[in-house]
């Protein structure tokens, strides 16, 4: 029986540990990005709040694929990290997929994050 309820007092220690460690992190979602992760993601907003319109010189699938270049060269000269640069790649790859919503609520948790964080 005391093994048992040293093994509960163990467990119960580690749990709050963990608990305490999230709470002081944050539970999930992206964390605080650099400043030109931030410029590209105000970016990514202002093409998806923009329709398709035959007076730009873009749609806006091309403009989703040129900004996609424009962070892999970021990322290749280390102005962006790679964790960043999958965020906003995600958001890109879900608006091309016509996922718009999903789109823009992971765009509003990266601005969020750097208000909350």
């Amino acid at each position: 029986m005391t093994w048992v309820s040293e093994n509960i007092k163990l467990v119960a220690i580690v749990l709050l540990l963990v608990l305490g460690a999230l709470w002081f992190k944050g539970f999930g979602g992206p964390g605080k990005v650099g400043p030109l992760t931030q410029e590209y993601a105000q970016a990514l907003t202002q093409i998806l709040q923009r329709r398709d319109d035959p007076r730009l010189p873009k749609t806006r699938a091309e403009s989703l694929a040129e900004t996609r270049d424009k962070i892999a060269v970021a990322t290749g000269s280390g102005d962006i990290s790679e964790p960043d640069a999958e965020l906003l790649n995600d958001v890109i790859e879900s608006a091309l997929a016509g996922d718009e919503k999903s789109a823009k609520q992971d765009l509003r948790a990266i601005m969020d994050a750097q208000v909350n964080r």
